[in-house]
């Protein structure tokens, strides 16, 4: 399951337990949803979902898409994005998420 956030607010509020575990991505996505007012192709806060694993993403033009979280959602958080007409220019994050995010992409 995928969920599009409305506001970075919104998405703060229900994955900020999840993001304090990793208090150097975390602080990108602090700052980022603070810039979220409105979600739209530039702007969003979105979270993949299964079982119990989630793989989050946020970005606040014009700054990069921030993942955190399990690399097995990726593809499904790809296809969000894409389907979601999401704008992704470049990616922060671990190396094992971001390098499947990007396969993913360039495939």
């Amino acid at each position: 399951m995928v969920i599009f956030y409305k506001t970075g607010s919104e998405f703060m509020a229900k994955n900020k337990a999840y993001l304090e575990t990793d208090r150097y991505l975390s602080m990108y996505f602090t700052t980022d949803s603070e810039m979220i007012t409105v979600s739209d192709a530039e702007n969003y806060a979105v979270e993949a979902q299964s079982g119990g694993e989630k793989l989050l993403a946020i970005r606040a033009y014009p700054y990069s898409t921030v993942l955190f979280g399990s690399v097995s959602l990726a593809s499904e958080l790809v296809s969000a994005l894409h389907e979601g007409g999401c704008k992704v220019d470049s990616l922060l994050g671990s190396d094992n998420v971001v390098k499947a995010v990007a396969d993913i992409f360039n495939s």
